[in-house]
This record gives structure tokens, C-alpha cells and sequence, in this order.
């Protein structure tokens, strides 16, 4: 997993965000209320973190841009959280 992968894991998208001046808002997405964290990534990458009513990263949304197809969405989503 190269540098900038770490931040598509729940625990590198916090300190990401964290090193960045993230807004926050409320969406409803899929009909459940979210706080979605956004940021800019390097400089470069438009990130928004989705966080359920149980204060857990659910999805991450990532846009890179692509010389060919524009801005690309690239979407990671996280489930079934578990104690260990």
C-alpha cells in the first residue's frame, strides 16, 4: 500500500484530516443523516469522509484527476465493525 493509499484506511483518513482544515456538514445519504468531513489531500485530491449516527467511517470519496476522463471518483466504504 504506497503513502497516499494509507489515507483510503479509516485510521489514515482521520489523520489526514487532521493535518488539513477540514469543513464539516450534515447530508442525508440514503435517507440516514451523515456528517460528511471534507478536505483537500496533498494539495490536490477533493476528500469527503462519511460518518454514521454511531461516529463510524462509512465511506470515504475520493476525486483524482485524469487527463483522459476528467475528475474520477474513486469510493471506499467500510462495514461490519467489529470489537477485537
Amino acid at each position: 500500500m504506497g503513502s497516499g493509499a494509507i489515507a483510503l484506511t479509516p485510521h489514515g483518513f482521520v489523520k489526514a484530516a487532521l493535518a488539513a482544515s477540514p469543513t464539516i456538514s450534515s447530508r442525508r445519504v440514503g435517507g440516514r443523516a451523515m456528517t460528511v468531513i471534507s478536505f483537500t489531500a496533498r494539495n490536490q485530491y477533493k476528500v469527503d469522509g462519511y460518518i454514521n449516527s454511531e461516529n463510524l467511517l462509512e465511506k470515504i470519496d475520493t476525486w483524482v484527476a485524469n487527463p483522459i476522463l476528467g475528475d474520477t471518483l474513486i469510493e471506499t466504504t467500510y462495514a461490519d465493525y467489529r470489537n477485537f
